[in-house]
């Protein structure tokens, strides 16, 4: 997103100023603007004479004479439900927004700054659902939110995507992190500010990390978070950076303070006995068809290639990112071919494999030399540092790139980290092996 040319009264802004006073004082942009409004106190009592309803006017009270208190308690002296409440918390702030006044200070160019990302240029198909309960959470003042499930379900695509959606509340946009698989935390910091392009001529790794978030305003994607310890150490991390909001993607709960869940489960991919198959009411079957447009039509009109899609649907279990590898090698192999192939699998996650498997052994070998040694990198790389290790050129490090990304193979061509991790560690289980699945 384009940040605003001025710090602005948003609806989440005006929620920290009722519920966390003490993160707008501690922020360095917010801080002086309410020193200008009269201090803290002066402008919480001020919103009391705005021309509000008699509704609005109790909760407001409420919130502003006991702003620590819990969701339970506010709802317990209001005699109203919980989700009634954040309903009504969230139109009183959107409320108040509009009356405040416009703050006079200017943001700066450092902190309008945003960490860049490609969104995908597939279209997302589906997913309103997910959508619409992670928003709610975005609604109610969630700090963490954790979006968990199996490896390929597109929690990532997921994350990008609610990231389109609320990402203009943040004055300095969306970020993406992608944690290494085999990361430890004595070297995520480092890490990370590799990912950002960011030095520490001055400050040790950490203290740069925190010092880089603390004033800043933005929703932090951190991709590929499975391990607690991680999870504890970066929330620590956060600590300094109070106006920072966290959506994680993983497989598992992180148990860090006030974590939200929310389960990304497969896309549906079962078609009752009784109808025809059809693209309409079947996410991964669109998915399939949508992809597979890039490679080699879906023929509407042949029951045969429409019923083979339709049980690799559900050979994979509607997992997006094995229909994603599904489409790219159709322009190799016939559906029907690799239904029959994957048939004797056990599990849709071993099909996956199957499948990733069987897309890396059709890139030139050089490909998948490049691929494999990607893999096993403890740390994130770029282009440049890989050329250097491998003695290879841009050039040759480039076409290796787009032939995996032809392949379906990454998602973001410019830098290694994006490709999901699960097709990571599968291509780095395989080694030199040079033989087809097929």
């Amino acid at each position: 997103m384009t940040p605003p040319d001025t710090l602005e009264w948003t609806a989440e802004v005006v929620h920290s100023l009722l519920n966390y006073p003490q993160r707008l004082l501690a922020h360095p942009a917010w801080s002086p603007i309410i020193a200008e409004l009269g201090g803290l106190r002066h402008l919480r009592q001020q919103l009391l004479t705005y021309p509000l309803k008699t509704k609005e006017l109790r909760l407001l009270n409420i919130l502003i004479s006991q702003p620590d208190a819990s969701v339970d308690y506010y709802c317990d002296v209001l005699a109203i439900h919980p989700a009634t409440f954040h309903r009504q918390q969230n139109a009183l702030c959107q409320r108040l927004s509009g009356l405040l006044p416009a703050p006079k200070i200017e943001i700066t160019a450092e902190a309008a700054a945003s960490i860049g990302f490609q969104m995908p240029t597939t279209s997302f198909i589906g997913r309103t659902l997910d959508l619409e309960r992670i928003q709610l959470l975005f609604d109610q003042g969630c700090d963490w939110i954790s979006l968990i499930g199996p490896a390929g379900v597109g929690k990532t695509r997921l994350a990008l995507e609610i990231s389109q959606r609320v990402g203009p509340i943040f004055r300095d946009g969306v970020g993406l992190l992608h944690i290494p698989t085999a990361a430890e935390p004595t070297m995520l910091a480092h890490d990370f500010l590799a990912q950002l392009g960011l030095d520490s001529p001055h400050l040790d790794a950490q203290q740069r990390l925190q010092a880089y978030f603390s004033s800043r305003h933005m929703l932090l994607i951190l991709d590929n978070l499975n391990q607690p310890e991680l999870a504890a150490w970066l929330f620590e991390c956060l600590q300094a950076a109070p106006f920072v909001r966290v959506l994680a993607t993983g497989t598992q709960r992180l148990h860090v303070p006030q974590e939200r869940l929310h389960h990304v489960d497969e896309l549906s991919a079962l078609v009752p006995a009784d109808q025809p198959v059809a693209l309409e009411g079947n996410p991964s079957l669109q998915l399939l068809g949508e992809r597979l447009s890039h490679f080699q039509p879906l023929a509407l009109h042949e029951p045969a290639q429409i019923g083979a899609a339709s049980q690799l649907c559900q050979l994979v279990g509607g997992l997006p990112l094995a229909l994603e590898v599904v489409a790219s090698l159709s322009i190799d192999y016939d559906l029907a071919t690799l239904a029959a192939q994957l048939q004797p699998i056990a599990s849709s996650e071993a099909r996956l494999a199957w499948l990733i498997n069987a897309r890396y052994t059709t890139l030139q070998p050089a490909t998948q030399q490049l691929l494999t040694t990607l893999a096993r990198l403890p740390r994130w790389l770029n282009q440049r540092e890989l050329a250097g290790l491998q003695g290879l050129s841009a050039q040759q490090i480039q076409a290796g790139l787009h032939e995996a990304q032809t392949k379906h193979l990454l998602v973001n061509w410019a830098v290694w980290y994006a490709m999901p991790s699960c097709v990571q560690h599968q291509i780095g289980n395989l080694g030199s092996r040079k033989d087809s699945p097929l």
